[in-house]
Order: structure tokens, then sequence, then C-alpha cells
């Protein structure tokens, strides 16, 4: 018997990770020897530190800023504490750094504190490594990505307001206490292109999933209470005709139909309202659906319909749903990681790839599983709606709208009084009685423009790299250099950010977010809306609206494109002169894109042009070569350069072409 040698597998060791706590609790546990007269056993025990390390540092054998073994660090623990800050407060708004980009500017720091010279290498990723091993609550990630739309509307203001609201829809219908009344729809998209999950494999090689490739898109509309009972779901598949076959597989319960582009629209929306949605909940009472702001939902027709049927419809904050809509916050993900898991595994099995015929099936199997009643109340409960606690705006991720928040225009500022920053300049005050005053406000404002500007440039270099901000006085003292670096690129982002100020758009969302828009005050401010601005409400209004209107824009272009293919080889040019010649009088030939005006000069009302615009030639307007072809011709224009008179060229001049710096002389002139 022959035996083959395997690779040999190195099993993990029984080692304990080294330095499993952070310079922080070593410190603290220093600090609580030595001022609160707190044991050295019972301190170490206390903040998870090693006895004997402890004792090392508070008996003088270890200095108590000792933080590793070896060569010391090139920044002390507490210049590296403000770098670690720095790094939490960008990653916490958004735009946390790369490895690069985190030794980078601990190179610009250890520059300003006089511990390195420009000249110097920078730090490498081996000291980046070392600093992540001494500072154990920091760690590389991947974030999520986040649209600028939801960094900016998820502010406090706005998420304040919005619980603000809700309390009093609650308390006015007496809401609180009935969570089985307390109802959230949502829209979930889903494809036949699934993301493949992590598999095992071989370290030697690099695994590929096999996929049915990019598909359309089917919607699922789904719905829950914050007792945890599901509404079945809704779909919505692409097409014009419903097919059976389309539902096979479906949960109890579970309805579908469809639209040109898969996506729900204000019709189908009011279908799912009153013929699916009502069948599950309780009769004769009012009952509170919680709802985004997307314009399907938006329209007279569900709003009034949904009042008269005793239907209250509260809106969230525009851009908030990822926070404050419970479907989103604890059904949806797991629903999408299901499905794709059920994908995974159907792949194994089916002859050919998934199609739009599986979608139903699996999609009930991963929506019943997701929107599970612990799942609901869970996630009714974290986005305090039941019970209802406006607290955990605290607990929500609202760092990043910090950075648009600005501190107001130029315009704003004038009004008040002008505080003026730059050296030199007085102040001026409000209600000054000199009659130069406006004009002196007007060159301060202009001064502080130009050195704000200035100032900018200087924020902008130092968030680009190594050196670029770098302050050039190093003699100073190394607390100002400490407090620049950070303190300089926080302010740069949010100059930058909330520089910016958009003009305020005429859109139902301003009227309708966060609001209960059955409200008849509400209500009433839709209605105006609609009748102030007609074409943006007729889209919702009518059956298709924008997403089954794509579908009609592709079948009018594919109308478009084949006009210039319906002649044939065997068609002569006679006839399709006599084709042209056909056309009435009141449509003008041309080529795409060519407006042809209805009054421009025609060659029948020569009368009637001013001798001026005529040619000086021919005395006409149109040549009579034109005016005689069947087919479009552009007529050249040339303007003599000694009397002004203008010619057709080819027709009336032997010169056929000008360029820009010709010089043309008409035949009166030569």
């Amino acid at each position: 018997m022959r035996f083959v040698k395997l690779n040999q597998v190195n099993l993990p060791s029984g080692r304990a990770k080294y330095r499993s706590y952070g310079p922080e609790a070593m410190t603290n546990a220093y600090i609580a020897v030595k001022e609160e007269n707190l044991s050295i056993r019972r301190a170490a025990k206390s903040y998870g530190v090693p006895f004997q390390t402890l004792r090392d540092r508070v008996s003088g054998e270890v200095d108590p800023e000792c933080c590793s073994m070896g060569k010391q660090p090139l920044l002390s623990l507490e210049e590296e504490a403000k770098l670690v800050n720095h790094l939490k407060e960008m990653a916490a708004i958004g735009y946390g750094y790369t490895r690069q980009e985190v030794a980078d500017i601990a190179t610009d720091f250890a520059i300003q504190l006089n511990k390195k010279q420009k000249q110097d290498a920078g730090l490498s990723m081996n000291w980046f490594y070392g600093f992540l091993g001494r500072w154990s609550e920091l760690k590389v990630v991947k974030p999520r990505s986040l649209e600028v739309a939801r960094a900016k509307a998820a502010n406090v203001e706005n998420v304040s307001k919005y619980f603000q609201e809700l309390e009093k829809t609650l308390d006015k219908y007496q809401l609180k206490d009935k969570p089985h009344l307390l109802y959230n729809v949502d829209e979930k998209g889903l494809t036949i292109n699934h993301r493949p999950p992590n598999v095992v494999a071989g370290i030697e090689t690099k695994p590929q999933e096999v996929t049915s490739g990019k598909g359309q898109t089917i919607t699922l509309l789904g719905c829950g209470n914050a007792v945890g009972h599901a509404i079945p779901p809704y779909f919505v598949f692409p097409g014009k005709r419903m097919i059976d076959d389309l539902m096979d597989g479906s949960s109890v319960g579970a309805v579908g139909t469809v639209s040109e582009s898969g996506w729900s629209n204000s019709t189908i929306f009011l279908d799912w309202l009153s013929n699916h949605f009502t069948k599950f909940i309780p009769r004769g009472e009012k009952v509170l659906l919680m709802l985004d702001g997307h314009k399907s939902h938006l329209t007279l027709n569900v709003i009034e319909w949904a009042k008269e049927n005793n239907i209250i419809l509260q809106l969230l904050p525009a851009h908030t749903s990822h926070l404050l809509q419970p479907l989103d916050v604890g059904c949806f993900g797991p629903l999408q990681k299901i499905y794709d898991n059920l994908c995974h595994k159907l792949m194994r099995t089916k002859e050919c790839m998934i199609t739009r015929y599986d979608v139903c099936e699996l999609g009930c199997k991963a929506y019943t599983t997701a929107v599970s009643a612990s799942n609901l109340q869970s996630a009714f409960k974290k986005s305090g709606i039941y019970p209802f606690d406006s607290s955990v705006i605290s607990n929500l991720p609202l760092k990043p709208s910090e950075v648009f928040i600005g501190s107001g225009s130029v315009d704003a500022v004038s009004e008040e009084c002008i505080e003026v920053v730059c050296e030199g300049v007085e102040r001026v005050k409000p209600g000054g009685d000199s009659g130069d005053a406006g004009s002196e406000r007007g060159d301060l404002v202009v001064q502080c423009e130009v050195e704000r500007v200035e100032r900018d440039e200087d924020l902008q270099r130092s968030m680009n790299g190594r050196g670029d901000g770098v302050i050039e006085e190093q003699n100073g003292a190394a607390s100002s250099g400490e407090n620049d670096l950070f303190g300089r690129k926080i302010a740069a982002i949010k100059r930058v950010k909330s520089e910016r100020k958009t003009k305020k758009r005429n859109v139902m969302s301003g009227i309708v977010s966060g609001k209960t828009i059955t409200e008849d005050t509400v209500l009433e401010k839709v209605r105006e809306h609609i009748e102030k601005n007609p074409g943006k409400s007729n889209c919702n209004e009518r059956q298709s609206c924008k997403s089954d209107s794509v579908g009609k824009i592709e079948r009018e272009k594919k109308r478009v494109s084949n006009v210039g293919k319906k002649r044939k080889g065997g068609e002569t040019k006679r006839g399709r002169e006599k084709k042209t010649a056909k056309l009435p009088s009141s449509q003008k030939a041309g080529c795409s894109y060519v407006y042809v005006s209805d009054s421009e000069f025609d060659s029948e009302n020569e009368s009637d042009i001013p001798e001026k615009e005529k040619c000086c030639v021919c005395k006409l307007f149109t040549p009579e070569a034109v005016r005689r072809s069947l087919s479009l011709v552009f007529v050249k224009w040339g303007e003599c350069s000694k009397c002004g008179h203008w010619t057709h060229l080819i027709y009336c001049s032997k010169v056929r072409v000008l360029r820009r710096g010709d010089t043309f002389t008409c035949v009166h002139c030569e």
C-alpha cells in the first residue's frame, strides 16, 4: 500500500492572545492604586490587567507609560490616544481613513511634534500594525455605504420632529397600548441573480459561484404589526399579463400581480391596500400604517381612500427608512440573506438557471422565516414605535449629518454683527450711523471672504497627504501642533460639506415628510400642492406612473429607430421622391434633433422679407435651386467685408466655404 504525504496543517496553538487589554485599562488600574488606594491585586482584577505587570509599574521598575517590550514607540501614549480619538471621530462621521492614510497622518503628527523631519521617510505598515496591536479598541473593517441624501436627512432635528408627530398621533387615537393596530409596509426587490454566500474551499484556489446572471426585478410588498403578525406577501412581476404559474409554490394568502417594469406604482399600491391589506386587519378599529414617502404612496386616491376606511397613514421622514422603518431595521436584511442561500442551494439541483417562476416560492420561504414574530417585535422596539421610546435617538448613528450643518451664509452673517477674524480689521456692530457703513460692511464681507478662501485652501492642503498640511513654524509649542492637525482636518470637512446651499425644491416630500398625511391639515396642503403643480402629480394619479412609463418610452424609441429601416432595396429613387412630395404643407422635412420653425421665411412669401436680408446678387432669400429641391438643404451665407451685404455661397459666389479668420468679398466689390 502506498501512502501519499499530505501538506502539513498548522493547528492553532493553545497560546492566548498577547496583551488582550488596552493601554487605557493599565492606566486606569495604575491611577486606582496610586490615587484611590486600591490594592494591586484588586485593581488588576477589576480592570482585567496582569497582576505582575501592574505591580512592576506601581513599584517603579517599569515606566507607567510603557506599553510594549523593546524599543519605545515614536509617539507617546498620550499622543497616540489623541490620534485614536481622531480616527474614531472620522469613522463616525463617515469619512474614515485607510491603513496608509493613518500612517501618513501619524507622520505629519510626528513632524509637528519635532519627532521627525520632513525629509525623513514616513511611517511604514510595520508601525501601523504595531499601533493597532497597542490599541485593541481599533480594528480594520469594511464600512457600509451611506448615500449622501441619507447622511444629510438623518439628523437629530428631523428625527425629533418625527417622534413628536408620531407621539401626537398615537395619543390622539389612543394607540400607544395597542400594538396589534400598528403596522408597517415596505417594498423589497428580489432578483434571480443572487449574491453568493461564503463557501468552504481549498487554500490553493479562489472559488467561483455559478449564478443566473442579470434579470428583471420582482417587487415584494411586505407588512407586519408590532405584535409580530405578518401579512402574507404581495408580489409584483414584470409583464403585461398575469400568469398563474408565476405563483407556483406560494405560501397561504400570497397574492401576485404584474406591471411593465416589475416595480410598484400608485394603482398597485391602492389595490394592495384595498384588496389585500384589509383582509388581515381588525374590523371597525382605526389602524396606523407606517410607510415611507415613495411617490406611489402619496396620491390623493390613496390618502382619501385610507381616510374613509379608518386607516391612518404615518409617513417616515425622507431618507431615514434605514434607521426608522421596522421592516428595514430588523426583517429585510435577514430576508435577503435567506433568499440568497435558498438560491444558492437551488442552483445545485436545478437543471438550468433560476427564472422568475422560481422567485415566488423562494421569496415566500424567505419571507416566512425572516418576517417572524420575534423579528417584528424587536424591529418595532428598536425603531422606538412600540413600546414608544423617543430616547432611541441617542442610539442612532446620526453623526454623518453633523458635517452638513453649516454656520450660515454671508447674507445671514451680514444682517447681524460681523465678527471679523482677519487681523487689522475693525469689527462692525449693528446700528451704525456712519454714511459709509454699507460700503464698509460690503468691503469687510469681501475681505473676510477672500481670507476665508485662503484658509480653505490651507485646510484642503492639510487633507491631501503628508507634508502639505504641516505647519511651517516647527519651533512653536508642541501643544499647538497637536491641536492644529486633527482640528484642521475636521474643520476642513465640515467647511466643505456645509458650504454648499441648495435651492429649496417645491416637492411633495417637503409637505408630508414625517407627517400623518390622513390628517385634515396635511391633506389640504397636499391638495393645494397638486393644484399648483398639476404636471408633477399627474404621473401619480394616472395608472402609468414613472415605473410603467419606462416600457412605453422604450417602445417609442424602438418605433422611431425603425423608421429608417422601412426602405427596401427594390425601392426606386422616384418612388422615394413621391413619398416625400406627399408630406402635408404644415410639416417640414428635416433630420433628427433639428427644429424647423413654422415662422421661418418660405419661398412663397419672398416679398415679405426685407431687402437687407436677401442675397445682394440674386435678390432672393432662398436660392432658386434650393426652392425646387424636394429635400432639406442648408444654405450657407457670407458677409462681405467691404459693403457688409450677405451673399449665398456656392449658388451666387465661387466661394464654397468660409472658415474663422477668412475675408470674403461679394461680386460687386471684387
